[in-house]
Parts: structure tokens; sequence; C-alpha cells
């Protein structure tokens, strides 16, 4: 995928978070490009956070509504069995949209795992759900119930954990150093494998790459 498209597919799936009700789609599809170029994306429907779904109790009508995160600045999305995740940055945790349940949770909001600067996330096929923190320098991975299960980087060894991705047949989670240009590649149990890339304009070489993809 193209540098250009990976952006336009980016921001159209930020603008998602940003735009109309929960799960309610619009009457009349958007379609990117528009005609009569060849049409790639269509807008199906926009998810806001939890304001959507909650439901005031007589406990909240008298002590209000527990403070939560909400979706501020999303940034990071990954989306598996009806569920999506996605990475507030300016919110520090993982909003966890059910579809299906429709309910959010969070994931790294509270506890010893709690997130500072979330920003890539992605789902390995045992569940444990990876997200990179670029001001904690680590990347954690979280079961379904937001228990930590692993974490990765020692001191020094990130410069800033951005984008990440999994492979699951080969075992590989690829985490993107977006001041160290260049990408580390660890086994899903957190070994380090190998790292490559370095700064330069030559094939092989990155300036502040940002997110991956695993085709």
């Amino acid at each position: 995928m193209q540098y250009g498209s990976l952006c336009g597919l980016l921001i159209l799936v930020l603008a998602m978070f940003a735009g109309c009700g929960p799960g309610i789609p619009l009457d009349v599809p958007i379609i990117y490009p528009p005609p009569p170029d060849d049409p790639k994306l269509v807008y199906l429907r926009s998810y806001r956070g939890e304001a959507d779904y909650r439901k005031r109790g007589f406990f909240d009508s008298i002590f209000g509504t527990p403070p939560v995160p909400g979706l501020r600045k999303p940034y990071g999305v990954y989306a598996s069995g009806g569920k999506v995740y996605a990475t507030l940055t300016g919110g520090a945790a993982v909003a966890v949209i059910d579809t299906k349940a429709q309910k959010v949770s969070y994931l790294g909001f509270r506890g010893t795992a709690k997130l500072a600067l979330p920003i890539g996330v992605a789902g390995a096929s045992d569940g444990t759900i990876f997200v990179s923190d670029g001001k904690l320098k680590r990347v954690f991975g979280y079961d379904a119930t937001g228990g930590l299960r692993i974490a990765i980087g020692k001191k020094g060894e990130f410069k800033n954990p951005a984008g990440i991705a999994i492979n699951n047949k080969l075992g590989r989670l690829y985490i993107v150093d977006s001041y160290g240009h260049n990408v580390h590649v660890y086994s899903l149990k957190g070994k380090p494998l190998f790292t490559f890339g370095r700064r330069g304009g030559d094939n092989g070489e990155f300036n502040y790459p940002s997110n991956a993809a695993v085709d």
C-alpha cells in the first residue's frame, strides 16, 4: 500500500469516531474517491463513545457519572470480533467499543499497567491486545479483561514506539520506532528477533516512520 493511500485510510477511519451516533449508517453512502474514479473506500458508520450507550441509573443521578477517558484524540485503530479498539492520545487509554453488546470499556485506564500516551494498537490471535506508549517508551500486551500479560521495552530500547503490526502466522510483532528511524521485530512472547531500517533516503531507510501493516 502506498504511503498516501495509507494516510487517506487512516484519516477516514479516525473521522469515523468524530461523526454521527452509535452504529448509525448514513442514508446516502459516502464513497472515496468519488466518481469517475474507481471507489476504494466506503463510509459505513461512526461511533462517538460511551455517551452513546450509557444509561444513567439511580446512583448516577445522585453521585454523578463516573469519570471515563472519552474518545479524546483517537489515533490507532484495530477491529476484531465485533469490537473496535482505538488508542486515545488525549485520554491515556484504549477505548474498546463493543458493537454487538453496545457498550464501551477501556484498557490501560487504571492499575499497574496504566497508559500515558498510547499510539499504536494491534491484536494477536491468542486475544492479546498490544499497545505502544510513546511517553513510557514501552509496548504492553493486555488480555480481554484489561489485565497485563506482557511488557516489552527496557530503558533506552525505544525512542518513540508508534505504530505496531502483527504477523500471527510467523508469530511476530513489528514495532515502529519513529525517532529511531527503524522497526523492531519481536516474537509474540516478547523475545527480540531483529531490527531493520535506519535514517536516510535510500531503499530500506526511513525518516520518522509512523505506522506499519502486514499483508
